[in-house]
């Protein structure tokens, strides 16, 4: 999942947003003054993979709004992601319940059926 939008996993624009609050001032390690949505939106474009390469390589400045903002935006795509894995596991988990209840179900009327060939068997002359 490396590399999707946070948008694609379900996360709100709103979200990233928010998660983003407080930094209002422009990027500086792009080269320009890049505002909050046009850093967003640069960092969806290029990928979660470019942007962790970028953060290794100290484009962002650690202690600064670009920096916070770039780990922020990374610990969303993070919690998105584990969001997604939490909600696959439950969802296997909801239908190995039903199949379980379906095989204990099946077992039951098995041996039911056992007992009533077992008796039929005994009361025959």
């Amino acid at each position: 999942m490396r590399g999707r939008s946070l948008y694609a996993l379900g996360v709100s624009r709103t979200a990233v947003r928010a998660s983003c609050a407080g930094w209002s001032q422009g990027v500086e390690g792009m080269g320009t003054n890049y505002g909050e949505d046009r850093l967003i939106e640069t960092l969806e474009r290029q990928g979660e993979d470019w942007v962790r390469q970028k953060l290794l390589e100290g484009t962002w400045t650690p202690n600064t709004v670009d920096h916070g903002r770039v780990t922020v935006w990374l610990g969303a795509k993070d919690a998105a992601r584990r969001d997604a894995r939490e909600a696959e596991s439950l969802s296997i988990s909801r239908r190995a319940l039903r199949s379980s209840t379906w095989a204990n179900i099946i077992a039951i009327i098995a041996m039911i059926l056992s007992a009533i060939v077992a008796i039929v068997v005994a009361l025959k002359p």
